[in-house]
């Protein structure tokens, strides 16, 4: 459920459309009452209400024996691995702080608070406060010394919150929040509750003062905890899960303030109080918005991405069997009936249904009347009692009768597959009746071997309209739920663990603060288990919006229109069966479905940035193998990586269309000592669809600015398709590539020695064979889409076809356009095709396309140059 305009930015959706809309795509539904309609506030209240008067009005028919025994769906495309990838350490963002603008810091209780005010203060902000939570949680304040403000909360009431925030804006307008989240112990960590609600209203309370501020300069909310440093993906099983909250709060709030700066960052315990505060500090000026959260360990920044899962088609089996006994919270009705009837399709295990729905008789007037006609019937009941026949009083009337039919028709599908089945009325987040419900089950039974966590409810809705119940409603079904069943479970005896998470907590999703942080709980939970239980096999789904009743064709369009993929109800049951596969074992976390955050829209005046670097030969010591004259000298195309990746972390939810006019003015020298850069982005087009990006590194010398590469870069809103693409490995003139480097036609040193063969070899064209060796580290040059380490390798192909075609030694002098679709993988074989489309004796000007031997095209340079000369040579011999 999302604010409409806000959140999907559909601003062309009136609500009369949604009303006609309803109409055509579901004509069986009973007359829409509009004022009932009209107060329906969000897209998920309309959803919710139409889903009411759907069930109302019709369910589903059991399907036809056949229908069960269908063809597998295609599943691919659909499912995302979920990794850890290394970061290059953050750039600094250049601003100058507000005068009386104020940072607020949470007090974590150990020297680190007075230590990240100082690092803040020496940025230039002059107002550094610390709000203390209280002192049920952390005793003592010996850390913070006097001069800090600072105010204790009272208690944990959003009362005293709002009262604490009142006093600390006498001190200067708030621009930032920054949490530093108190060490505490491993596993559900009570006081982790506590701290993480504070903080999510913390940003209610914040929301006014950080938008605000974000429309005259910087604003930052960010949070600090203490995982693993590695946000809970290093395999460790010691640390707090419900911390890891932390991060799909900050991932949604992102989507509801475009314009504040959101990040929350990952430390391992360990982290001494002087190395957290001054990385935590860099981490608050640094410029890129489109990376919500970060881990550093042991020196290495650590973020988390995903990737297509290609599996095989013909997955081997689970060993699941009809002994094995399922429990499955929420699991009589929606989306997590609909998997585990597939389920129990393919391995028939026991299943035990566990939801809030009391077991009802139908009232004789309900008794064999269909589902189309039950709204008239309570209508006439209500009528007869001598009441006004509402339509809530009606859905009243009608809800467990509704409720009653379809757990009825799920326990009556799953025995027709072959499961015997139970169905218990049981709160999950009641652990006394819980307790009760399963020690009579397993007495029963036997023990309980896997565990499918589906319920969950949800209170969308915009952070600063949250309401405590909100919160702790959504809380207690998807968080403590999951710990109560796992306390009343004998982990050694569960053999699967299968939780129903959201692409919301993956990604964050506007109106959904409370969901998000709950479903990364799960996230970290499955984590957490596994590396307690490494027998068993945990997976965590994070599904995207599914089709069914809740989301009609007019919807599905809007959400195929912004790239928000919904889930077919088959191919979900499908991906949820196959997760079960001894062939994903070790993958814990998946996602199924796309994020549903849109960039915001590109307006008002046209903006420039500056981002400062310190380049050295220490964090990239591959440099040394790009040397010239016996001086290490910077790639051409890792300053473009420089430049693109600075781009699009100031614009998150963009995508590279092409970059143009790539040009070397003064190459960069990479010394052991570092020297300062600036990578300056200045707008000079801008529409709702696109930016136009002048991009220049450089640098101060001798009081003088001195330029050494340049470029355009075009955003938008789609990714860039890439090319059809023949790819032509048709043997010619064949030679070994190890002999350009020992001839130094190529002065590469092992790190860029990636041409193995070529392949083909013209006047008009060569085809190279090559494989990047993997580099011990990516030092300040990680990427995204365009790696820089393989696409040194079309100018390589430049240098060659030069020298075969004259005899001379060359460099690269200028690109007029590149081309981005996947990057080309490291350590693994891939293939450059130049063509030529200028040749003489000074110049050599070509396209060259990096790909693969089926012609997947990862990146295309056109109108490479380089410049020939026979000065060349001793450069490249002192190399």
């Amino acid at each position: 459920g999302m604010d409409m305009e806000a959140d999907l930015g559909i601003d062309s959706i009136k609500r009369v459309e949604i009303l006609y809309g309803i109409q055509e795509e579901l004509p069986h539904l009973p007359p829409i009452n509009q004022d009932d309609l009209a107060e329906q506030r969000s897209l998920g209240q309309i959803l919710t209400y139409l889903q009411s008067l759907s069930e109302a009005s019709a369910v589903a028919p059991v399907p036809a024996a056949e229908e069960s025994q269908k063809k597998k769906p295609n599943l691919k495309g659909w499912r995302r691995a979920v990794f850890l990838k290394k970061l290059s350490p953050p750039d600094r963002l250049l601003y100058d702080p507000p005068k009386k603008g104020q940072v607020l810091i949470t007090y974590d209780g150990t020297p680190a608070t007075a230590l990240l005010a100082e690092a803040i203060q020496a940025q230039g902000w002059r107002q550094v406060s610390v709000l203390q939570w209280p002192k049920d949680l952390i005793a003592g304040y010996e850390h913070l010394p006097g001069q800090i403000e600072s105010i204790q909360l009272i208690d944990w009431s959003e009362e005293a919150l709002q009262e604490a925030l009142t006093e600390f804006r006498k001190l200067g307008p708030i621009h930032a929040l920054i949490h530093l989240e108190p060490p505490a112990g491993e596993g559900w960590v009570e006081s982790q509750k506590s701290t993480l609600r504070g903080l999510f209203f913390l940003a209610k309370h914040l929301s006014r003062d950080l938008q605000q501020a974000a429309t005259t300069g910087r604003a930052v909310f960010m949070s600090a905890t203490r995982m693993d440093g590695k946000l809970g993906l290093a395999g460790h099983p010691g640390f707090g899960v419900i911390q890891g909250g932390q991060g799909g709060l900050i991932k949604s709030l992102r989507a509801e303030w475009p314009q504040v700066f959101c990040r929350a960052v990952d430390f391992s315990p360990q982290q001494t109080p002087e190395s957290l505060s001054q990385l935590l500090a860099r981490e608050f000026s640094d410029g890129n918005r489109g990376l919500p959260e970060v881990g550093w360990h042991e020196g290495q920044r650590f973020g988390i991405a995903s990737h297509e899962k290609t599996l095989s088609t013909d997955l081997a089996r689970a060993t699941i069997s009809a002994k094995d006994l399922f429990l499955v919270s929420g699991g009589a009705k929606g989306v997590t009936a609909t998997a585990v009837k597939e389920l129990a399709r393919a391995y028939q295990p026991r299943l035990v249904l566990l939801g809030r729905s009391k077991k009802i008789e139908e009232p004789d007037w309900a008794q064999g009347v269909e589902s189309e006609g039950l709204q008239v019937k309570a209508i006439e009941v209500l009528k007869r009692a001598g009441e006004k026949p509402t339509p809530v009083k009606a859905q009243e009337l009608l809800t467990p009768i509704l409720a009653q039919r379809e757990i009825d028709k799920t326990l009556q599908e799953l025995e027709a597959a072959g499961s015997t089945t139970r169905y218990l009325s049981v709160d999950i987040t009641d652990q006394k009746a819980l307790a009760q419900a399963l020690s009579n089950l397993q007495s029963e039974w036997g023990p309980i071997t896997g565990l499918v966590h589906g319920a969950g409810v949800l209170a969308d809705k915009r952070i600063e309209k949250k309401e405590l119940s909100d919160f702790e409603s959504v809380y207690a079904t998807k968080v403590e739920g999951l710990a109560r069943l796992l306390e009343n479970l004998n982990a050694k005896k569960l053999r699967y663990l299968l939780l129903f998470s959201s692409s919301a907590g993956f990604y964050g999703n506007s109106g959904q603060t409370d969901y998000a942080l709950a479903n990364e709980i799960l996230n970290k939970t499955a984590y957490f288990f596994k590396a307690q239980h490494p027998d068993t096999q945990v997976h965590s789904y994070n599904w995207g919006p599914w089709d069914g009743g809740m989301v009609t064709e007019s919807l599905k369009k809007h959400f195929q229109a912004k790239g928000i993929k919904v889930i077919p109800p088959a191919v979900g049951a499908s991906l949820f069966v196959d997760e079960c596969s001894p062939e994903v074992t070790n993958q814990v976390q998946c996602v199924i479905g796309s994020s549903l955050i849109t960039p915001p829209a590109a307006k008002g005046e046209l903006q420039s940035y500056n981002l400062r670097r310190r380049l050295g030969l220490e964090q990239n010591p591959w440099v040394k193998d790009h040397s010239l004259g016996g001086e290490a000298v910077l790639p051409l195309v890792h300053a473009l990586s420089w430049m693109l990746e600075g781009a699009l972390g100031l614009y998150p939810g963009r995508y590279l269309q092409k970059a143009t006019d790539i040009a070397v003015l003064k190459g960069v020298q990479v010394n052991q000592e570092p020297a300062t850069f600036e990578l300056c982005l200045k707008e000079s087009e801008k529409s709702e669809d696109s930016i136009l990006i002048e991009a220049k590194i450089q640098s101060q010398q001798a009081g003088k600015v001195r330029y050494h590469y340049s470029c355009k870069l075009r955003l938008g809103l789609v990714p860039a398709r890439a090319p059809a693409f023949s790819a032509d490995l048709t043997a010619a003139n064949q030679e070994s590539g190890a002999g350009f480097y020992e001839a130094r036609v190529l002065f590469h040193g092992p790190a860029f020695r990636m041409v193995e063969e070529v392949v083909h070899y013209s006047k008009d064209r060569l085809v190279l064979k090559c494989n990047c060796p993997k580099p011990t580290t990516l030092g300040q040059f990680a990427y995204t889409i365009f790696n820089p380490f393989c696409e040194d390798g079309e100018l390589q192909a430049m240098v060659i076809q030069a020298f075969k075609l004259t005899g001379l030694l060359s460099l690269p002098l200028k690109i007029n356009e590149v081309e981005c679709f996947h990057p080309s993988p490291l350590g693994r074989e891939f293939y450059l095709t130049l063509e030529v489309q200028e040749a003489s004796r000074g110049k050599l000007k070509a396209n060259v396309t990096s790909h693969s031997a089926s012609g997947r095209v990862y990146t295309r340079f056109i109108g490479a140059e380089v410049t020939l000369s026979e000065k060349l040579k001793a450069k490249f011999e002192d190399g």
